[in-house]
């Protein structure tokens, strides 16, 4: 880059005042034109970037998990068998003297 620097610095030094300040005026719209194209290309990639991620779902969430228990006072009250046990389901344990099992959704 030195060498073709030191060429470019001699050739430009002879050229007139006039030509200088046309050269000049040339690269300064060369390095403007250069610039508002690399905006162009980074505004581009800045949108694709901010559509993706608009576009891109959050976490992906899990299917709800199927219950396998019911209440038999309340067909309504359900439990996925994930957890402790739910009150209802311990208090209707204890009065009708059942274990968990009897519970289950179609039993196997």
């Amino acid at each position: 880059m030195k060498k073709t620097s030191a060429t470019i610095t001699k050739l430009f030094k002879t050229l007139s005042i006039d030509e200088q300040n046309e050269l000049v005026r040339q690269l300064g719209q060369i390095v403007i034109d250069f610039k508002v194209a690399q905006l162009k290309v980074l505004s581009a990639e800045v949108d694709r970037l901010v559509k993706d991620q608009i576009a891109a779902p959050g976490k992906k969430s899990r299917a709800k998990p199927t219950p396998t228990h019911r209440s038999k006072k309340n067909p309504k009250l359900l439990w996925t068998g994930r957890g402790s046990l739910p009150k209802w389901l311990k208090a209707e344990m204890k009065e009708f003297k059942l274990k968990a099992d009897a519970f289950r959704i179609g039993k196997r």
